[in-house]
């Protein structure tokens, strides 16, 4: 088993700092580590999921866009909320729009601030859609 994929099999298992240490080194993995981040957020337990979204919006690579922005609609609330937090790293329209739709209809607290942390976060970066 290689790095990476040590690194991702530990994501998810209730640890914080476990969890925590597991997403700097696969943030300086970077690129290498997105393909099986992706593969791993398809995963039935949430707290995985939700990991791998939170490393995958620390690394920002261009392919985690499209899974980031829908777990926005994920059926866990924890899912939402890193989803909510990942897709700071991806500002763009659709990004804002699907913010905007989530915050809609989210009635869970931490995910609404997160989603709310986020469009402030990219109307700073430049999105100026944020707003």
């Amino acid at each position: 088993m290689d790095e990476v994929t040590r690194l991702v099999e530990l994501l998810g298992h209730g640890n914080a700092a476990e969890d925590e240490e597991a997403l700097a080194l696969l943030a300086i993995h970077g690129r290498r580590a997105v393909e099986s981040l992706l593969a791993a957020a398809a995963s039935p337990d949430p707290q995985r999921r939700a990991a791998c979204l939170t490393a995958l919006g620390r690394i920002g690579d261009p392919r985690s866009r499209r899974t980031v922005i829908l777990a926005l609609a994920d059926r866990t609330s924890l899912v939402r909320a890193a989803a909510a937090s990942a897709v700071a790293a991806f500002p763009s329209e659709e990004a804002v729009s699907r913010l905007d739709a989530m915050l809609k209809r989210e009635t869970e607290a931490e995910v609404r601030l997160r989603g709310a942390a986020t469009l402030v976060d990219m109307f700073n970066s430049g999105a100026v859609e944020a707003l």
